[in-house]
């Protein structure tokens, strides 16, 4: 089976109230890149592709986590599309739920640090 050998590390997301249209969707980017680069790891320790047998429990709290920072991201997202500026209450909840998911992950040794 493949082993998933990942350095991780989430790049901060700064979000200000004056940061240009550009840079808001720049952010936008990279915060769902790394979501979605969490998602494939998380996806394959469910599949089984990582050599670890997958407990139900973890794909369950990686399910809720990853709801978690899908909702965030929709939220800053939508703020993004609408040329607002991105409060710092959503900059937070996104920052801190991609944090919680990377570090669920590197616990559970599905990706490593």
């Amino acid at each position: 089976m493949k082993k998933l050998f990942m350095l991780m590390l989430i790049v901060p997301l700064y979000f200000t109230s004056a940061c240009s249209e550009k840079h808001v969707e720049q952010t936008v980017i990279t915060a769902e890149s790394t979501l979605t680069t969490l998602e494939v790891a998380a996806l394959q320790y469910k599949n089984g592709e990582l050599g670890i047998t997958p407990k139900a429990e973890v794909v369950s709290e990686i399910e809720a986590l990853d709801d978690d920072c899908y909702k965030a991201l929709v939220a800053i997202r939508a703020d993004a599309q609408n040329g607002k500026a991105i409060s710092a209450v959503e900059s937070t909840a996104a920052t801190t739920a991609l944090a919680a998911l990377q570090a669920y992950l590197i616990k559970n040794n599905i990706i490593k640090n």
